[in-house]
């Protein structure tokens, strides 16, 4: 069977009954939290015993032969299972396929990959997975249904938020779950079930640096030069990555190109701003109004060479290119590009 991510917890006493399971999908924190639910569930029916593989191209399948024909002396059941660090091909769908049709009652296969084509999902071995086991496809949902998401991922921590919490939360974590998944996390650990504030989401999300980068958002799109430039460097003084900054960059740069398109085929600028919360509108007119296309396409080039200079390909502090950047999104160019790329 096929199973919608919305509807796996309901469906883990069927789940649990099948010889196998495949998720596939691209987000981190969603694939974990649905591969959790389903190996605590599978942990919880029997004496099963748990053996995790990380599946790369030099992958050795006889270990998991072996596994499979061995069971321990202190469990009569074994769940294994298997990650794969990216989408097998079909020579590695073979070998998959002889594994899961050799499968016997006293076994459970968790199997994680990378999303999945249209294409790809029609493949003899995952049909024979949605036929006798189960599918599971992980698609991130979108700002409309992202409330209904965190509201019903706070109800399974037992996190009590009003509806106002939640629409705080996803409006300064949209897109990045991991962010959302760990903030729900603190507070179920810190709150229990006591009725959740803006005040106690804030006092955590001030120390959480996933959250003063979302913030930056707000900054740039406003144009507030002091404001971007306190946030950087107040990310920057506290060791963290810039690999997250350049995300929120190239996000917002993204979101303005869509909207862009859309006025472009005839939309309204009040019919392009659809695609973001209603709180978030009066930010993104004031990108609108402040920015043009060409302007866009030379933001794009500028975070790719913030990507280069984190990678070690262009000789210049990756800092330095963001607070260009990023003040160029601004509307200034206060820094010049002084930085050469290595080759």
């Amino acid at each position: 069977m096929r199973i919608a991510q919305d509807f796996v917890t309901k469906e883990l006493p069927k789940i649990i009954k099948l010889p196998y399971c495949v998720i596939a999908g691209d987000e981190p924190a969603l694939m974990l939290n649905t591969e959790q639910k389903i190996k605590d569930a599978i942990m919880n029916s029997g004496e099963y015993e748990r053996e995790v593989f990380d599946v790369d191209n030099k992958f050795n399948w006889s270990d998991i032969i072996n596994t499979g024909q061995s069971l321990s002396l202190f469990s009569t059941q074994k769940l294994i299972q298997l990650k794969f660090a990216n989408k097998p091909d079909a020579k590695t769908f073979k070998i998959l396929h002889e594994c899961l049709d050799k499968t016997n009652p006293d076994l459970f296969y968790l199997i994680t990959m990378p999303k999945l084509d249209s294409n790809t999902l029609k493949n003899k071995t995952l049909s024979m997975v949605e036929r006798n086991g189960c599918l599971i496809t992980i698609y991130p949902p979108d700002h409309t249904k992202l409330p209904s998401w965190i509201q019903n991922r706070a109800r399974e921590l037992h996190v009590n938020l009003s509806q106002e919490s939640v629409a705080f939360i996803a409006a300064h974590n949209e897109g990045n779950f991991l962010a959302i998944e760990q903030l729900l996390t603190q507070l179920s650990f810190l709150y229990g079930h006591q009725q959740i504030s803006n005040e106690m989401i804030a006092e955590l999300s001030s120390e959480n640096s996933n959250f003063v980068a979302f913030d930056l958002s707000s900054a740039l799109l406003t144009g507030d030069i002091a404001r971007i430039y306190r946030i950087i460097q107040g990310l920057r003084s506290e060791g963290d990555v810039p690999t997250l900054v350049n995300w929120v960059l190239q996000k917002e740069i993204a979101i303005l190109q869509r909207m862009y398109a859309k006025i472009d085929a005839g939309a309204t600028i009040e019919m392009a701003l659809n695609d973001v919360w209603q709180n978030q509108k009066p930010l993104y007119r004031l990108a609108l109004n402040r920015m043009n296309p060409n302007r866009l396409r030379n933001l794009t080039s500028m975070v790719v060479q913030i990507d280069l200079s984190i990678k070690g390909q262009m000789n210049e502090n990756p800092w330095n290119a963001i607070m260009r950047t990023a003040f160029a999104f601004a509307g200034k160019r206060l820094l010049p590009l002084s930085a050469e790329i290595k080759l």
